[in-house]
């Protein structure tokens, strides 16, 4: 919760890049308050869903809006860093937050057709929360627009803008100047090497699971017959999954600092 508190009285805390540390961190509170206990429960129980109509149907589709959005978060980020390393500029506060607020809104269209195609499934003393789409093509054509959207569109990108701004600051270091102020440079570079390495390795580890598990179950490619071990396997995702909540803001804390 530390990363969602915006210091107003230190200036230094007041850079617009720091809203989107904010976006993160409240994406991330949303994820462990509202939807880690009821997932955790669903995937402990064996799939039994216990929270209703309601919470079937609302509880995945914010979580699937909150991965989306520390998706978009962490793709602009990189983009935002590279317009103002390269342009010697910063972006301003407002456009910040409009771009924070589009991220929130495309999110949330994204994931909408859950809310539509959730529902309970009663059995013989308990529900299960499942998705009940009228036709396999509406299933796969959502699955495949995720999988793009959260995971191979952020690891084209991300990797090619922070080797752009590695390279632009590789070729600014090497021009000549004071010797004192290179090496402040080297050492600003090695930093920054090192932050972004862990950004890119971090995100492509703790999203790669869940990312699988999801395609290859919901495009048919591979069965699990028996939902003991689904939804146990499909824990062990959330929560490789979930650890980004922790691990980004601190990175890009680390990043700004």
């Amino acid at each position: 919760m530390l990363t969602t508190y915006y210091p107003p009285g230190r200036k230094a805390h007041r850079n617009p890049r720091n809203l989107y540390i904010l976006n993160l961190g409240i994406s991330g509170i949303l994820t462990c308050l509202v939807c880690l206990p009821p997932t955790l429960s669903q995937c402990l129980h064996g799939g039994k869903w216990f929270l209703g109509l309601v919470a079937c149907k609302v509880v995945p589709t914010i979580q699937g809006t909150n991965n989306l959005v520390i998706t978009g978060t962490i793709t602009a980020i990189a983009i935002t860093r590279w317009y103002s390393i390269t342009q010697d500029t910063e972006i301003c506060r407002w456009k910040v937050v409009c771009i924070n607020i589009f991220i929130w809104l495309l999110s949330f269209a994204l994931t909408s057709p859950i809310l539509i195609f959730q529902k309970l499934e009663p059995l013989a003393v308990y529900s299960m929360c499942i998705e009940s789409w009228p036709n396999p093509i509406m299933k796969n054509i959502f699955t495949l627009t995720i999988l793009f959207s959260q995971y191979l569109m952020p690891l084209i990108i991300l990797p090619y803008v922070y080797y752009k701004i590695l390279q632009f600051l590789q070729d600014t270091s090497s021009t000549p100047g004071n010797m004192d102020m290179q090496d402040r440079e080297k050492k600003r570079n090695h930093r920054l090497t090192m932050v972004l390495t862990c950004l890119a390795v971090t995100f492509a580890v703790s999203s790669l699971p869940l990312n699988i598990f999801f395609t290859i179950t919901d495009l048919g490619i591979v069965f699990i017959h028996d939902i003991q071990t689904y939804f146990f396997i499909l824990g062990l995702c959330h929560v490789i999954s979930m650890s980004s909540c922790v691990s980004n803001p601190i990175l890009y804390g680390w990043l700004h600092a």
